[in-house]
């Protein structure tokens, strides 16, 4: 149901926010409760897209809470997405935007298993975080 859902998105958070741990624990968490690696993927992606489209607003001059609130971002989770938000470029973006598209074909098609190949994504994406300065 919702749990296992908001495991993943959770995750996704993590990564993008640099705790590799925390991203790798949530996602576990999530894949003992039933879901599968390509739904992390896809939660990665989600993300990704709330901060590209939250980084375009703001390159236009919108308030970053008004961004987060346009784009969907739950109050409880305002402070930790415009931490990354400030971080994440749009030109850091799309350094990633080829990594999360690749995992989903690969879930998909690789034969490889899809759980591995999804949290090696979020590690990923953790480690670029954190050479940011997250």
């Amino acid at each position: 149901g919702v749990e296992p859902e908001a495991s993943l998105l959770d995750a996704a958070v993590e990564a993008f926010g640099g705790r590799a741990a925390q991203a790798q624990a949530g996602v576990r968490r999530a894949f003992a409760e039933g879901e599968a690696g390509v739904a992390a993927v896809r939660a990665s992606g989600l993300h990704l897209g709330r901060l590209r489209r939250a980084g375009a607003l703001m390159a236009q001059g919108t308030d970053p809470k008004i961004a987060a609130k346009a784009v969907g971002v739950f109050w409880k989770q305002e402070r930790e997405f415009l931490r990354q938000a400030r971080v994440w470029t749009l030109f850091e973006l799309d350094k990633v935007q080829p990594d999360v598209l690749e995992a989903d074909r690969a879930c998909k098609t690789s034969g490889a298993p899809d759980n591995l190949l999804a949290e090696r994504l979020l590690m990923s994406i953790a480690g670029r975080a954190k050479r940011l300065g997250l």
